[in-house]
């Protein structure tokens, strides 16, 4: 119970990175941090089942967002403790496979490359091969995030209000237009304070949807989700009176 305590309370422990701390309050922070991508992972993967149209991908390519990290991951473990040399003289590959286990000679460019020990080599062998690739593949398609989450300003009260309403009539209708696996959301946003979504590949029933829930969001407050009392002057935002703090609003005409 007692480390329980700690583990929740080490939330925030990244804010102590460079105070000097034991091996336990390092060790809480690192099983919190793997929780943390565990249920990340866990839930944006049932939201991305459920609605297919959430899974983050390049808006021009269609590929997932992750896909150019691991090219570069694969690159840079390619290069790990990988040596080449070219060959002068041939007579000095002698010296090389003297020196190194783990040799490769190419005869048609005159390099060789060879690794720091056999741990090294091994590895660059395990990196290079395709089931390895097809493994880093499905771990770096799995969602730890969705394009649900990268809507520009504070929104939360929004999400909360209506956002399962919408995503399950966005899903509902996109089945009937046999668009579920085309539809792309392009850009989640708050613009003259309402909701605002915009996207690739829908039909005029979409469009509708979205309006309708662009007028709602109009009348909730964008924090809490409740209705909304005041608008803020200057960047215009629906409020209750309890959100808006020391903002300049005028009333909601009712």
């Amino acid at each position: 119970m007692k480390f329980m305590k700690r583990f929740v309370s080490y939330k925030y422990f990244k804010k102590y990175n460079y105070v000097k701390v034991n091996f336990l309050d390092y060790l809480t922070y690192i099983v919190y941090e793997i929780y943390k991508i565990i249920k990340d992972c866990t839930y944006w993967s049932y939201m991305c089942i459920r609605y297919p149209f959430l899974y983050p991908r390049n808006r021009n390519t269609g590929l997932h967002y992750t896909n150019p990290e691991l090219e570069a991951y694969l690159k840079q473990y390619e290069k790990i403790h990988t040596n080449q040399h070219y060959l002068d003289d041939v007579q000095d590959l002698a010296y090389f496979q003297k020196m190194y286990s783990n040799i490769n000679y190419d005869k048609s460019t005159n390099i060789i490359t060879f690794w720091d020990n056999k741990m090294s080599y091994f590895w660059h062998w395990f990196v290079k091969n395709i089931w390895y690739k097809k493994i880093l593949q499905i771990v770096f398609g799995i969602p730890n995030t969705s394009i649900w989450e990268y809507w520009e300003g504070d929104c939360e009260g929004w999400k909360k209000s209506f956002g399962n309403d919408l995503l399950q009539e966005l899903k509902t209708q996109l089945k009937k237009d046999n668009l579920l696996y085309k539809f792309r959301i392009i850009q989640i946003k708050e613009k003259f304070g309402v909701f605002n979504l915009y996207f690739e590949n829908g039909s005029p029933e979409i469009r509708n949807i979205i309006n309708k829930y662009t007028t709602i969001s109009g009348n909730i407050c964008k924090t809490c989700g409740k209705k909304a009392e005041v608008r803020s002057i200057g960047w215009i935002s629906p409020y209750c009176k309890k959100c808006i703090g020391d903002k300049k609003y005028v009333e909601i005409s009712k």
